[in-house]
């Protein structure tokens, strides 16, 4: 399954320090982002998911890493891994696999990146004569 949205790379668990670890070829850590639940009544909680992820290209991990403390926006994969524990029971876990990640500007579009509508359109008037063939 395809997923891209806006989060944050999780602490370790009862620690101050991020869940980030950058090895030779890959990164592994844990990333959170929140939502917004409305109940019947009309009352708002705020609900946290938290997910393990795993990232292999090079210029994503550039970003997560100098991203740290900051929001980001990820695209990737949403992938179940099964294992067996030490006590021979069957276990899965859901691991985001991490394709491509920026930093998270407020002003940007998550699903496109392209110019503003004022930038096109000075563009569009520069270019406006005619062609001369």
């Amino acid at each position: 399954m395809n997923i891209q949205g806006i989060c944050y790379i999780a602490k370790k668990y009862q620690s101050e320090e991020k869940d980030f670890k950058r090895f030779d070829k890959f990164a592994t850590g844990k990333i959170m982002w929140g939502d917004k639940i409305k109940d019947r009544d009309g009352n708002v909680t705020k609900s946290y998911t938290s997910k393990h992820f795993i990232c292999f290209d090079y210029h994503a991990i550039d970003s997560l890493e100098a991203c740290i403390k900051d929001m980001i926006v990820i695209e990737g994969q949403l992938r179940t891994e099964y294992y067996t524990n030490k006590e021979g029971d069957k276990k899965s876990i859901e691991k985001v696999i991490i394709k491509s990640a920026r930093i998270y500007d407020k002003d940007s579009s998550l699903v496109s990146n392209e110019p503003k509508k004022e930038i096109k359109q000075e563009v569009e008037e520069e270019f406006d004569d005619e062609i001369p063939f």
